[in-house]
């Protein structure tokens, strides 16, 4: 495919395909919660439990799903909370929720992309770190992680969700390669990074990162029985980081078949496996 069929997401794209994906989660996240309550619990029950209020850094944090689900519920009131988020429409989102639903005292919202060498606008350090299914993004994940880990305080954590090796993360690398979507330098994984090869280029320099894995479903159903439908297009788009509907029929064939020799029959749905891994990194 040459070059100009390529083009990275819009914002607005971004967030039309992500929810299509959401919406088409069939095996709910069942345990998840448990795996990042298990790195993050103690720290945020410390905080609500003595009065002492957080620092939380949040990289691609979205419309703070996470956020809404711990702050301040779990961790008590925050001081800081600072988000690097590039979707505008979401930088709203946070602005509104930062401080009158998380009770963070100060709130900085940038609407930027994080990466090497990010320059942030205050020297504060951090208590935690999240990276809620950003890290594909960031070129040299390795290194973006080292400099968010030197602003941890003594005691900080880096919490990273992220695909694994299962998955829609397996559809991407099957098009990329089978299809020659795209020539990828070696420093933006996209989706072709799992946590697991993650924590082993960690483990490379020296850095102990632990990990969690968590299995569920997705439904592909619109994919295989109508591939041309709406759902089916946005499914391939946010899998594969491109509106598909640049592409042509035949490359659209092509990536319907890949699919389709992942996927399983579940009662009246086709489905594939996909995996989630958390992924943390204390100070």
């Amino acid at each position: 495919m040459s070059s100009s069929k390529f083009a990275e997401l819009t914002s607005e794209e971004y967030d039309r395909f992500y929810q299509i994906y959401l919406d088409n989660q069939t095996g709910r996240k069942a345990h998840i919660n448990d795996l990042i309550l298990a790195v993050l619990g103690p720290i945020m029950e410390t905080s609500r439990s003595s009065g002492s209020k957080m620092n939380v850094l949040s990289v691609g944090a979205g419309f703070g799903d996470f956020e809404d689900r711990y702050f301040p519920s779990a961790s008590g009131p925050l001081n800081l909370y600072y988000a690097v988020e590039p979707s505008p429409g979401y930088c709203k989102v946070l602005t509104s929720k930062a401080q009158s639903k998380w009770l963070a005292e100060t709130a900085v919202i940038e609407n930027n992309f994080f990466g090497v060498d990010y320059q942030f606008s205050r020297n504060d350090t951090f208590d935690m770190a999240l990276f809620f299914h950003v890290l594909y993004y960031i070129k040299n994940p390795v290194k973006a992680l080292q400099q968010v880990k030197s602003r941890l305080k003594k005691g900080g954590v880096i919490l990273a969700v992220m695909l694994g090796e299962k998955g829609h993360s397996e559809i991407a690398r099957r098009a990329y390669g089978q299809l020659k979507l795209r020539d990828l330098p070696e420093d933006i994984p996209l989706h072709t990074l799992s946590g697991t090869q993650l924590q082993r280029q960690l483990k490379d320099v020296g850095e102990k990162c632990d990990i969690g894995v968590n299995h569920g479903t997705l439904d592909v159903t619109a994919i295989i029985n109508d591939p041309e439908s709406g759902i089916a297009l946005g499914l391939l788009s946010f899998f594969l980081q491109t509106d598909v509907s640049r592409l042509s029929p035949e490359e659209r064939s092509q990536l319907g078949q890949i699919v389709r020799d992942m996927a399983s029959e579940s009662g009246d749905k086709w489905v594939i496996e996909n995996s989630w891994e958390v992924l943390s990194i204390t100070v």
